[in-house]
């Protein structure tokens, strides 16, 4: 028995599941993930090795989580538990997350170039023309996503240094500086990080203060927010 099947025979134990053969195996993953199937009397879990460093303490808060979502148990707020949540909330663990994600080998098969927009173009106007707010910053790359997403507009992808926008605004039926507006919101994101705060909450914050005062410098930032607010995304895809 290797300690990752100790820790998940543990936290079985914990929340009163008996009778199972576990199975824990620690996998590459891209990215810092776990998962866990139970059937048949056995409990299998493969659980990234970004978490071969954690303590014993973080591996058990993690079991209980997958545990307990595996057999529907209810777990309150408990040491192992508040263990988890600030090793994963940790900005050094996010970056050991990206690192996992670009040493996986994740291949950037998009283009910048599309029917109606090109991202590249669109990309060194707002670098020109919001200079005093982004001064040199660049991303690696840029590009359309490959399904027509309605529900997130774009994303900075840390680990590759790239931008994503949705596939549908490809299309006449969207402004110019609507493209541009999502494309500097993801260039902020690069410029900004991610907030780490400590204390109960571990909270993550993606939009801190500076953040959202920068993104109101953009010329026409009412008018786009008011764009998204108005119009059915599900009518471009």
């Amino acid at each position: 028995m290797n300690d990752l099947n100790e820790v998940f025979y543990s936290a079985c134990g914990l929340l009163g599941v008996s009778g199972y053969f576990v199975e824990a195996k620690w996998k590459d993953y891209a990215g810092l993930k776990a998962r866990i199937e139970a059937r048949e009397g056995r409990i299998k879990a493969s659980v990234s090795r970004g978490f071969e460093t954690a303590s014993r303490e973080v591996l058990l808060g993690l079991a209980l989580y997958l545990v307990s979502s595996a057999f529907k148990k209810k777990i309150g707020d408990n040491e192992f538990i508040r263990e988890y949540k600030e090793f994963t909330s940790r900005q050094s663990t996010s970056k050991l997350s990206s690192l996992l994600k670009k040493n996986h080998g994740r291949e950037l098969s998009g283009t910048a170039k599309g029917i109606f927009y090109d991202l590249s173009v669109l990309k060194d106007k707002v670098r020109f023309e919001y200079q005093d707010v982004l001064g040199d910053l660049d991303v690696a790359a840029i590009e359309w996503s490959k399904e027509k997403s309605v529900r997130r507009l774009g994303f900075h992808e840390e680990a590759n240094d790239r931008v994503v926008i949705t596939k549908a605004f490809d299309s006449p039926r969207v402004p110019e500086f609507l493209v541009k507006y999502v494309i500097y919101h993801e260039l902020l994101h690069k410029k900004h990080g991610v907030l780490f705060q400590r204390g109960k909450s571990l909270r993550r914050t993606v939009h801190p203060a500076r953040f959202k005062e920068d993104e109101k410098k953009f010329v026409q930032f009412k008018e786009a927010e008011q764009w998204i607010s108005s119009h059915s995304m599900r009518s471009l895809s």
